[in-house]
């Protein structure tokens, strides 16, 4: 386990979907709104978690309900489908 805050699990989500599915949007919400669909559904719900962790980890009455261990798992999980997309084949396929 990690010392990361939720918030930078989400932000760094949301970096790779950005670099690895050229997602527009503002915040892993934004991007996950516009290219959600592009993600298998696992993947989307973790990620809505690590967004919804995100949120409630900003309030300080909120932050205790956070689950990290649930954040962790889904930030890994997240992690891992991005990093193994291949943006070259992934372009092949439409062509």
């Amino acid at each position: 386990m990690n010392s990361r805050s939720p918030r930078d699990c989400a932000d760094e989500v949301a970096t790779l979907l950005k670099k690895q599915l050229s997602v527009g949007g503002t915040g892993l919400d934004g991007k996950l709104r516009r290219g959600g669909r592009l993600l298998p559904r696992h993947v989307r719900k973790d990620a809505e978690f690590l967004a919804s962790a995100a949120a409630a980890s900003q309030n300080p009455k909120l932050q205790r309900f956070v689950d990290s261990g649930r954040v962790e798992k889904s930030y890994l999980n997240c992690l891992k489908h991005l990093k193994g997309i291949d943006k070259s084949k992934r372009r092949q396929m439409f062509f």
